[in-house]
């Protein structure tokens, strides 16, 4: 099967045989865990997620003076994935403040910074052509490298999620 891996150009088009993490996809999503849950019908574990290095997610807003976070944001993050947000600024440092651990080491994080949408937007976009330009192998590198930091967040998630389940059912 041909898959392009989020690259522009056609030098980096991939025969693919194997996911990008050589062990198997993860199976022991939260969705697994809690039954008879639909979760909003949200389909946070997907096949391809075993094909994708890095999620581009497009927030519900993006030209906002605030961060703002739904589902979208927490999908890699569920997969196990690098992300890059476009979001209201101060979005990542309202994971971090979470305690969610971010990609600083890999990605130029600095555009979460940026408070004028359009400069905020170009710099993602170039941190976005950065990413597409590693070699493939680096990009499996990255991920088998920061496998304890993408289980960590993932772990976060799942505790997180279960407190607010936990907080829903006192309230009903």
């Amino acid at each position: 099967m041909t898959r392009l891996f989020l690259y522009p150009n056609q030098r980096h088009q991939q025969t693919w045989y194997e996911p990008i993490v050589a062990d198997k996809p993860y199976k022991d999503s939260l969705i697994s865990n809690v039954e008879n849950v639909d979760f909003l019908n949200l389909d946070l574990y997907t096949e391809h997620y075993k094909y994708i290095g890095l999620e581009i997610v497009s927030e519900t807003v993006f030209d906002y003076y605030q961060p703002f976070v739904s589902e979208k944001t927490l999908r890699p993050i569920f997969n196990k994935r690098f992300f890059i947000i476009l979001s209201g600024p101060g979005t990542l440092k309202l994971l971090q403040n979470l305690g969610f651990k971010t990609w600083n080491h890999i990605i130029d994080e600095s555009y979460d910074n940026e408070k004028d949408y359009i400069k905020r937007y170009n710099l993602i976009l170039k941190e976005i052509e950065k990413f597409c330009n590693k070699d493939i192998n680096e990009v499996k590198n990255l991920v088998k490298n920061n496998k304890d930091m993408l289980e960590y967040n993932y772990t976060l998630l799942k505790n997180l999620e279960e407190k607010e389940i936990e907080c829903l059912k006192s309230i009903l």
